[in-house]
Parts: structure tokens; C-alpha cells; sequence
């Protein structure tokens, strides 16, 4: 039943129709058995629910859906023509061959067309549903067949809607096809044009099947009006047809102009209608909240199902009951009554829900007097505030604790926020807030410069490091800038973190002590530098010595020597 509303007005034929709600197959029929018992089941794959600007609402598959370049072109098409589409074939991820039928949903109005959404049935090319929908788009008269090659000839299935297959394959002649115009077809590249046995025009194509031995052939047939009319009443029926078609068309009009305009009569009273219901009906039907309707001695006279749900009671035991059996006043020695009683209409008043088991809680009751004939009434909005409650003492705490770290850090802290002109483009930083630390090295007080822009509060020209900032800081913390700073006789090493948009910290680690440290080290491995150079030309001195002492005590010995010999 489903599949059938599925293909209600979305031009398809009536054959196509029936052939869909034909009884499912078993997976494992053949090829043949499939053709011949039309089965869907095999063939549709997926439903899909798309709103007009293509986001997926409804999906009949778990898995993730990534559109193709066919589909989206056909939802293009389908958005450019308002009409129903039919995707080229392509292949789906789990590798068969597919077609999505996109189908345009639209309002009822008929004087203002809007495109709400599309509906995309996903069809697997199993059987005859694809080749179907694919002829459907040329809107003419059309016979289907399937055709496989035998030993002696074909073997010829032809579709029709009455008795579903009509099996051909004896002689020449294969229902309304002769043995010729198979081949021909057949042998044909595209489609073939030539007069059937019947001597009508008639357009001829046949497509293989893949991994299969049979095609898909069909016969289209283009009835020769021009001969007919010579020898027929055919002028003269078309013409009173027309007239009678337009005549209907224009009644039918009427009647639906009159309708619709009734309808909207209808519409307009069922809506004032319940713009003139009671305050209580429509309050008790849209409140999400509790909602409790009190008479004016605060009885109570009606719950929704919230409050019911929420407070543990039943209908028949909260009705009549005081209001004292679910709230009492915050403040001891005080009953709720009055203080509902003198709330203005919208005002909130705190009190407390006491349990079945005696747990109290807080809550926030909003309170609204109610006139009906004469009668006052009392419509009370419970909001539960412990949550709330909890938030906000978990934000002072947190609060707390930053104040707390920010005011003992050892570091300077200064939050900037980035001032800037009347084209929007940044030009300075204006201080938000400083911490002790801060103003102990930089010699100020928070309550001189907090507020003021840094150019101001310093009496510069130009904000310190704003294009550094501007260039990194949208990307996270900037890299550190190391600065000696002046009015406090000390060097520091400078980071910049976003904060928001358009804030930032600005971070101040004194450096001072390694920056000495790192000079003095410096200017040691320097003098040892120089020490070692000092030390390797000395060496170099003393080789030199040594060698011309030896040569001086070489040259001596021979002295010697020849001097005895002599």
C-alpha cells in the first residue's frame, strides 16, 4: 500500500503501477522468473526526503549519503522544470547499478505554488523497473519486451497489464513483432524507424541487459494521423472532443475556484475559532512547563501533564486540593496565598515544592489572574530553580577563583580589548582590566588606565605590537617578544592570547635575572673564547722552539764530531 502511494501522481504510467504491486520473488528466482513476475521488492532500494535546499530529512537506510554528480544534476532539473525527474544510471557503493525517480513535493495551494521538498526513490537495476522509468520520460504509446537469442530463433517476453507475460516463440511471428524487425532492431546502433504489419510508423530500440543474454526492447508507435483523417471522423470527433474537453476543463475550474474559496472561508473560521478559545485551553495545551489553574481561593482546578508527571500525583487527587499541598513560602511565618494574591500579573514569586516524602526544593512561581464571566482565576507557571541555583553558585566560585588567580599571579596581566575606527579596521587596544602585579612593575593604578586606550593611558603615539598581534593572534597564543622596558627597569618576555573576539590578554614574565644571566654567560664563553686562542698560539710557540733546539743540538753533535776526527 505504501509503494503504491509512493508513485500516486508522479507521472508514471498505470502499468507501472501494477507491475510494482505484483507479489515479491524469492532472491534466488532466475532472471526469467523476475521478468515475468515484476517484482519490487528487489528493486527499490532506497526512500529519501529531501527539503528544498537538498537537506536530507528522512533517510529508510542507516548509512551515510553522499549524492552523485547524476542525482544532483536530475534535482536540478527537477528544480528548474517542476517535475518529476529520473537520474542517469550510475553505480552505487555497493557496486550495482542504480537510478534515482526524483519526485517534486509541493503545496496544495493552486494560485501559489511553493516547492516544499523532494522525494527520491532509489531503484536497483535487478529487473524492469529502471528501463521503465527511463521510457516513461518520452510520454508516448508504447509495447515492452524481453528478448533473449535461442538455438531456433527467440525467445520473446511481452509485458502487458491484463495477464502480465505473454510468451512468444513459435514461427516467424512473435506477438506483434515479425522475425525482421527483431534483427533489425538488433542490429541497429540506435533507434530504428519503419512501419509495423499493422502499417503504423513505429520507432524501434532494443538495450543488452548487463551480465545478461537478454535486451530489453520496446516498440513505440506513432499513429499516421494525416492519412486517417482523409478517411475517418476523426476531424470531426476531435474537434467536438476539444470543445467538450474545454468545457469540462472550464467547469471543472469553476467548481474548484469555488472550493478552494470555501475552504479558505472554513480555514478562516476554524481559525478564529481558536483565537476565541479560553485562555485556560490554550495555555494548558502549549505549555511545556508545570502549568496549574487555581480559583481565586487558590484551589486547584486543573494540572497539565507535566505538573502530574513532575510532582507524582494523579488527576482525581489534585483536583480541589490547596495549593499549600504542593508549595509553601520561602519566608517562615508567611503563607504563599497573599504573596500570589498581591503579585502583579507576570511577576515571579520564590517559593518552595514540598514532596510526598517532605524534600523541599526551590522554585520560581510566575502567577497570572484570569477573568472569565465575572470569575477570577489563578494561572501559575512553576519553574524549577535548583539547577539555576547551582549554575550560579558554580559561576560565583568560578568567578572566585580566577579573581583569585588573576589578582596573586606572579605574573603582569593586562586584557585588552581592540578598539577601532568608523571603517572597522583596528587601531588600538582599550583596557578592560590590570592585575596588582602589573601595576606594581609599570607604576600605575588600575583605576587611572582601566577604560582608557593604551596610547592614552601611556601617552604613546602608537599601540605596542598591534601588527604582531593582527597577523597571529586570531590563530592562538603569538610568539613571545622579548622587550626592556624602561619605567620599570626590567626586561620581559611578552605574550599575546585571544580572548573572544576582539579581546585578548596580554602577558608580562620578567626576564630580567636571565637575561643577565644569559649575558654573562655570553660574555664568559667570549673571554674563554679568547683564552683558548691565547693558549693554542702559545702551544704553537713552544712547538716552534722545540724543533729549532733540536735542529741546534743535530747541527752541534756534527760539530763535535768532525772536530775529534780531525
Amino acid at each position: 500500500k505504501t509503494r503504491g502511494l509512493l508513485f500516486q501522481g508522479a507521472a508514471l504510467s498505470n502499468v507501472l503501477s501494477e507491475w510494482l504491486l505484483k507479489p515479491n520473488v524469492p532472491p534466488s528466482a532466475s532472471l526469467v522468473d523476475r521478468l515475468e513476475a515484476y517484482s519490487s521488492a528487489r528493486d527499490i532500494a532506497a526512500l529519501f526526503i529531501l527539503n528544498s535546499n537538498k537537506e536530507l530529512l528522512f533517510n529508510t537506510n542507516d548509512d551515510t549519503i553522499v549524492w552523485g554528480e547524476d542525482t544532483l544534476k536530475a534535482l536540478d532539473y527537477c528544480v528548474a522544470r517542476q517535475e518529476a525527474q529520473l537520474s542517469d544510471f550510475f553505480v552505487s557503493d555497493t557496486g550495482k547499478v542504480c537510478q534515482d525517480h526524483i519526485l517534486p513535493i509541493f503545496n496544495d495551494e493552486d494560485t501559489d505554488r511553493q516547492l516544499y521538498g523532494f522525494q527520491i526513490l532509489r531503484v536497483e537495476l535487478t529487473s524492469l523497473s529502471p528501463y521503465l522509468l527511463r521510457l516513461e520520460q518520452e510520454r508516448a504509446s508504447l509495447s515492452l519486451y524481453f528478448i533473449a537469442r535461442t538455438d531456433d530463433g527467440f525467445r520473446v517476453i511481452q509485458l502487458n497489464r491484463e495477464g502480465g507475460s505473454v510468451v512468444n516463440g513459435e514461427g516467424t511471428v512473435y506477438g506483434d513483432l515479425r522475425l525482421e524487425d527483431i534483427e533489425s532492431a538488433l542490429a541497429s546502433d540506435y533507434t530504428l524507424v519503419r512501419k509495423d504489419r499493422h502499417g503504423d510508423i513505429a520507432f524501434w530500440s532494443a538495450k543488452r541487459i548487463p551480465d545478461s543474454e537478454w535486451y530489453f526492447f520496446s516498440k513505440v508507435t506513432s499513429y499516421d494521423f494525416r492519412n486517417r483523417v482523409r478517411r475517418t471522423y476523426l476531424p470531426f470527433l476531435l474537434h467536438w472532443g476539444f470543445v467538450c474537453v474545454i468545457v469540462a476543463a472550464l467547469f471543472i475550474f469553476i467548481n474548484q475556484k469555488r472550493e478552494t474559496e470555501r475552504l479558505k472561508q472554513l480555514e478562516e473560521q476554524r481559525r478564529k475559532a481558536d483565537l476565541l478559545r479560553l485562555p485556560r485551553e490554550l495555555m494548558m495545551k502549549h505549555a511545556n512547563e508545570c502549568y496549574i489553574l487555581t480559583d481565586d481561593r487558590f484551589r486547584i482546578l486543573d494540572a497539565n501533564d507535566v505538573a502530574l508527571s513532575r510532582y507524582g500525583y494523579e488527576t482525581k487527587s489534585m483536583l480541589g486540593a490547596p495549593l499549600d499541598l504542593l508549595f509553601t513560602s520561602r519566608s517562615e511565618g508567611t503563607e504563599i496565598h497573599p504573596r500570589l494574591a498581591g503579585a502583579q500579573n507576570g511577576e515571579s514569586v520564590d517559593a518552595l515544592y514540598v514532596s510526598k516524602e517532605g524534600g523541599i526544593s526551590p522554585v520560581e512561581l510566575n502567577v497570572r489572574s484570569i477573568e472569565v464571566q465575572g470569575e477570577r482565576y489563578y494561572a501559575i507557571t512553576a519553574h524549577d530553580t535548583l539547577e539555576r541555583k547551582a549554575a550560579e553558585r558554580l559561576l560565583r566560585e568560578s568567578e572566585e577563583r580566577f579573581r583569585s588567580f588573576f589578582n596573586n599571579l606572579a605574573a603582569g596581566v593586562v586584557i585588552h580589548e581592540l578598539a577601532v575606527d568608523e571603517n572597522g579596521r583596528p587601531i588600538d587596544f582599550s583596557i578592560v582590566d590590570i592585575n596588582p602585579q602589573y601595576e606594581r612593575w609599570m607604576n600605575v593604578k588600575k583605576e587611572d588606565v582601566v577604560g582608557k586606550r593604551v596610547t592614552q593611558a601611556f601617552n604613546i603615539e602608537k599601540p605596542p605590537h598591534l601588527d604582531a598581534y593582527l597577523l597571529e593572534g586570531n590563530k592562538g597564543p603569538t610568539r613571545p617578544i622579548i622587550q626592556y622596558i624602561p619605567v620599570a627597569n626590567r626586561t620581559f618576555e611578552i605574550y599575546a592570547i585571544p580572548l573572544g573576539k576582539g579581546g585578548l590578554a596580554t602577558i608580562f614574565v620578567d626576564v630580567t635575572e636571565r637575561e643577565k644571566a644569559e649575558k654573562a654567560l655570553k660574555d664568559f664563553q667570549a673571554e674563554l673564547s679568547e683564552t683558548n686562542l691565547k693558549l693554542r698560539q702559545s702551544i704553537k710557540n713552544a712547538k716552534e722552539m722545540a724543533t729549532r733546539a733540536q735542529a741546534a743540538n743535530v747541527a752541534k753533535g756534527s760539530f763535535l764530531a768532525n772536530l775529534s776526527h780531525e
